[in-house]
């Protein structure tokens, strides 16, 4: 059984590696001989599938990552904040900038909820993001934190409001691990993702969240 949790030559950051031709021809004569060997192909998502699909003339079964309950009491919090949190890797090619712009005139529009609204972002974020969003109107609503224990980080997800979820751009194949954790604690999820995304898709099924490309 060969397991794909991720794409091997078709993932999204594989050309930034910096690897010869050579290397490259290398890992895909690996990646080749894994898909031919193998009695059976899985991975995680739609897109992922078709991928694989296309290289090996196989068939790939698919089959979502999910959740585990979490080992932590959740609690509510008492204050009148929004929260809104980000837990993952955010690197600057993936960074919404459209998005921090439209929020941001959003709350100075609403100057009721920018007093409440706060903005967590969790996790290794590009240090460019940070300083755009501290040099924006939303400074006042940011925090953030470095990468924490599993543990840790679900206490904090328990305690937010909504989600936020930032897909690859011009790769709709790639499921963040968080989207299963921001189901189970059955909160509202906004997702910036490609265009018919497969994240886009598990989404709708439920109507968990929204969607905008």
């Amino acid at each position: 059984l060969a397991d794909f949790r991720d794409p091997w030559t078709q993932i999204y950051f594989f050309n930034q590696l910096h690897m010869s031709f050579l290397a490259k021809r290398m890992h895909r004569k690996l990646e080749m001989s894994v898909l031919k060997q193998a009695d059976a192909i899985v991975t995680v998502s739609k897109h992922c599938g078709a991928g694989l699909a296309k290289i090996s003339g196989r068939d790939v079964k698919v089959i979502t990552n999910g959740y585990e309950e979490f080992q932590i009491k959740q609690t509510e919090r008492t204050d009148e904040k929004i929260r809104m949190l980000y837990a993952g890797v955010l690197s600057l090619d993936r960074n919404p900038i459209i998005f921090w712009k439209l929020l941001d005139q959003y709350l100075q529009l609403r100057t009721d909820l920018k007093e409440r609204f706060e903005l967590w972002l969790i996790g290794n974020i590009d240090l460019s993001i940070v300083e755009e969003l501290k040099n924006s109107g939303l400074n006042s609503s940011l925090h953030v934190l470095p990468s924490m224990p599993q543990r840790e980080l679900q206490t904090h997800l328990a305690l937010a409001d909504l989600f936020l979820l930032i897909g690859v751009p011009g790769h709709p194949g790639v499921i963040t691990g968080k989207l299963f954790e921001s189901l189970y604690l059955n909160k509202p999820i906004y997702s910036i993702s490609p265009v018919y995304s497969d994240l886009g898709e598990i989404l709708n099924d439920p109507l968990s969240g929204y969607t905008a490309v």
